[in-house]
């Protein structure tokens, strides 16, 4: 047993049981699950170090466990190979004479690298003496073995300088590519024009190259005898099929020779069978058209023919018994859409093409027959996100050889821009068309065909020019102005008001003038008030039907009325008013209605400025007010009024008697700290701005709250005027903030 233990451990390559990580015997081998083996100890460095476990061979990724490395398994086959070499070592170095004096009683104990000698320890003091002439580097024995068994070049004999004999060599010239000892570094190869190192480090920095590329090696012999079979393989193959392919070629020629007459009339009919079909097609909606047309003109003089005779003929009885069916019978004539043109037209052409091999058809079919129907449409999308269409090409067999046309798309925004829609030929007959929406509102797309750069006609769409409507997201969608005295710069922004034109009129208070904007932001106009002794300072306004503009001075204490270009034209309530703010015209009544903040009360007057009634008046009882700010009416006629220092909203009807109010003072849900101004919703909801909560709540009709419309983030300072602005996809809060010197708009 003992001797086929040791056949099969001579069998058995030492550097199978050499780590690859270490260069040593392996101790205590793990596998990877790539089968490649390692020792742990060396695996849990390079993990430490790397922070992740690549196989150092195959570079592939592996998962560790809890346990780390010492959870992989290990490779018992290798771990007793390694055990097995060790004891046999072991029993190799048993126990024999010295080789120096050959005493039997002498026991072998060091070895002489230089001269392989294994002597006992007197031997080895003599054999220093008498090797000083070179540096004979004895080992113990045992180390000597370990080193042939795990580091064979550590107990290797060492090489000497050509040049100096007694000198090892122990550097490597880079520059001159030679091994070198000490003496050659200052003498024959000194620095800097020379760069060397130590040759161990040289050497294995090559050995590490050396066996990279004698693996590269080995895959490519490999690579190369198993592409030896399969290179002959192809070119028996190429062979045969060039054989196989000249013989398709030959018949081919032949076969060519007798069909191509055929082609030619084979294409010929073709033609001709596409012109009669294009024509038959015209030539029946033409003639349904036709008939269509004759039954409508038949059907109409019948009911001419017979109102004119009950008309003139009939009498009352007989007149009035007819007029049910007669009402019928013409409200579904009246109904009918007269083709005023022709459904078809009549071109059709035929142009001939001069290269028949190279086209394979005698010519094209010209028709006028492209028409397109509608597949996709975005009805409404959210800003910023693409407006999308798609239309299709109707498939019409007799066009064929209508030369490509273009399709090209306007597409007008809400701000009256008119940009270029990119079109996609998606070549199999649909189109795409896309185009951004930038702004909330309304953008009208047109569509039309052309043929080389000359526009053909509209095109032919179900329901175009198509509007697609862009909807904004909740919440605040944009700011307009900044804190200023120029164009588009707000200063103590107070009131904000809708003009005719749906555009915003804002009361730039301390510029003492009125501003226009467009509700996507931009800047339309500046209303300087003119015919007028003195400065405006407008705190509130509203436009009456005619577009006149009624504004509050709040300096000069009156009312200021002037046209649409800021031309006064009269004013009134210098007599009556303290500290005039809120302003509002009676949908109904036609009255004026003017909050009278000092006073905490509500002065009507007529449109001519006379003064009719008041009601409020200081206090906090029911119907009694505290310092207010803005009104407004609800849509049945009521006056709504955030009572500011009461801190909540009262009610009234039109002629003053108080009716509910709701609110508390709070900065909760549903409580007020300074309300300022209130609007209501096409719903019938109440929008309520506040001054010191710096917040914009919702209340339902009834006054029960349903959410906060601005986010903290907004960063409200002090919103005084509030504007409603309704659609029928969203609707615009419009907010002025007073302390930021800018209007706010939210989407809701």
């Amino acid at each position: 047993m003992a001797a086929a233990d040791t056949k099969f451990l001579e069998g058995i390559d030492e550097n199978f049981l050499v780590c690859g990580i270490c260069s040593e015997r392996y101790k205590n081998a793990k596998n990877l699950p790539c089968l490649h083996t390692f020792c742990e100890e060396c695996l849990g460095k390079l993990v430490e170090k790397t922070g992740k476990l690549d196989c150092p061979i195959c570079r592939r990724s592996h998962e560790l466990t809890g346990g780390g490395v010492s959870d992989l398994p290990a490779n018992f086959f290798v771990n007793d190979l390694v055990d097995q070499f060790r004891k046999r070592e072991e029993k190799l170095r048993g126990e024999k004479p010295c080789e120096g004096c050959e005493e039997s009683d002498s026991v072998t104990a060091m070895v002489c690298i230089e001269c392989g000698l294994e002597i006992c320890k007197p031997c080895a003091r003599a054999h220093r003496r008498f090797r000083q002439t070179k540096s004979h580097h004895l080992v113990e024995l045992d180390e000597y073995y370990s080193s042939m068994s795990n580091d064979p070049y550590k107990v290797q004999s060492p090489l000497y300088c050509d040049r100096h004999q007694d000198n090892q060599l122990k550097f490597y010239c880079d520059t001159c590519e030679s091994a070198i000892c000490l003496e050659c570094t200052a003498v024959d190869h000194p620095r800097p024009e020379h760069k060397y190192r130590y040759l161990e480090d040289a050497a294995a920095e090559y050995k590490k190259n050396l066996s990279v590329i004698t693996e590269n090696l080995k895959s490519k012999e490999v690579a190369a005898r198993e592409a030896k079979p399969k290179v002959e393989e192809m070119s028996q193959s190429l062979l045969d099929r060039y054989r196989t392919e000249t013989n398709k070629v030959n018949e081919h020629m032949e076969k060519t020779i007798e069909e191509c007459t055929a082609k030619i009339r084979k294409s010929g009919e073709k033609i001709t069978s596409e012109l009669k079909c294009v024509y038959d097609e015209r030539s029946r909606n033409l003639q349904a058209q036709q008939k269509q047309l004759a039954c409508t003109e038949s059907d109409l003089a019948n009911a001419i023919e017979f109102s004119d005779k009950l008309m003139h003929h009939g009498n009352a009885a007989q007149l009035m018994l007819a007029k049910k069916g007669m009402t019928s019978q013409i409200q579904s004539l009246m109904s009918i859409d007269i083709d005023s043109e022709p459904v078809k037209d009549d071109f059709l052409e035929f142009q001939s093409e001069d290269d028949f091999f190279g086209k394979q058809t005698l010519g094209k079919v010209f028709t006028h027959d492209n028409k397109y129907k509608m597949i996709k449409v975005s009805k409404s999308v959210k800003v910023g996100e693409n407006i999308q269409i798609t239309i299709k090409r109707k498939a019409v067999k007799k066009a064929l050889g209508e030369e490509p046309e273009e399709i090209k798309a306007e597409v007008k925004s809400p701000d009256d821009k008119t940009e270029n829609m990119a079109v996609t030929d998606n070549k199999d007959g649909t189109f795409s068309l896309t185009h951004e929406g930038k702004l909330e509102g309304k953008y009208e797309i047109s569509i039309s065909r052309h043929r080389s750069g000359i526009e053909l006609e509209t095109c032919t769409v179900e329901g175009t020019p198509i509007t697609v409507t862009v909807i904004p997201k909740k919440g605040l969608i944009r700011t307009i102005g900044k804190y200023g005295s120029g164009v588009g710069q707000l200063s103590n922004p107070y009131g904000v008001t809708m003009t005719k034109k749906r555009n915003l009129l804002v009361c730039d208070s301390n510029n003492k003038r009125l501003q226009e904007f467009s509700v996507y932001g931009e800047h339309r106009r500046i209303i300087n008030f003119t015919g007028i002794d003195g400065e405006v300072t407008p705190r509130f306004a509203c436009v009456a039907e005619d577009g006149t503009i009624f504004v509050t001075d709040g300096e000069k204490k009156r009312v200021v009325v002037c046209d649409e270009n800021g031309k006064v034209i009269r004013s009134f309530g210098e007599d009556d008013l303290k500290e005039p703010q809120g302003i509002v015209i009676h949908p109904t009544n036609g009255r004026v209605y003017v909050l009278d903040r000092s006073a905490s009360d509500v002065k009507i007057y007529n449109k001519d400025g006379r003064l009719l009634k008041s009601f409020g008046g200081n206090g906090s009882a029911p119907g009694q007010l505290n310092k207010p700010y803005g009104l407004n009416t609800d849509r049945e006629g009521n006056i709504v009024i955030p009572d500011t220092d009461n801190n909540r909203v009262q009610i009234f009807n039109a002629d003053g008697g108080y009716l509910r109010s709701f609110g508390t003072n709070g900065s909760g849900d549903g409580q007020f700290d300074r309300p300022e101004d209130v609007v209501q919703d096409k719903d019938g909801n109440f929008i309520v701005s506040e001054y010191d909560n710096k917040r914009i709540q919702k209340f339902d009709i009834d006054g029960k709250f349903l959410y906060r419309l601005d986010k903290p983030e907004d960063s409200l300072k002090s919103t005084i005027g509030l504007c409603f602005m309704g659609d029928e996809l969203f609707d615009r809060v419009v907010a002025a903030d007073t302390g930021s010197g800018c209007i706010r708009v939210f989407a809701d």
